[in-house]
């Protein structure tokens, strides 16, 4: 007999935990000062510094938090030859 494989690919959301720094004279104006970036969505180059993805806060995407779209995909996985087969709106190859 032989050995077939397949993927099943989900989509998820999941928390980042990023980390920033900035200077400023103190605590305070630190504060203040990434209040301000954070608001205006700036948080950039500037001030990044490494991120990590919180696996343990991975939740299931439903179909209807995804605008209607499949959130979970089969796929054969042949020898280079990948394949979609069905998704969970049971959607099929054509």
């Amino acid at each position: 007999m032989e050995q077939f494989y397949f993927n099943v690919e989900r989509k998820i959301t999941t928390w980042v935990r990023e980390l920033h720094s900035i200077r400023a004279g103190t605590k305070e104006e630190a504060v203040e000062k990434m209040i301000a970036e954070f608001k205006d969505n700036e948080l950039d180059a500037d001030t990044f510094c490494e991120q990590e993805h919180l696996y343990d806060t991975d939740t299931l995407l439903s179909i209807e938090e995804n605008d209607g779209n499949a959130t979970c995909e089969l796929y054969f996985d042949g020898e280079g030859d990948r394949e979609f087969i069905i998704d969970n709106l049971n959607n099929t190859k054509n």
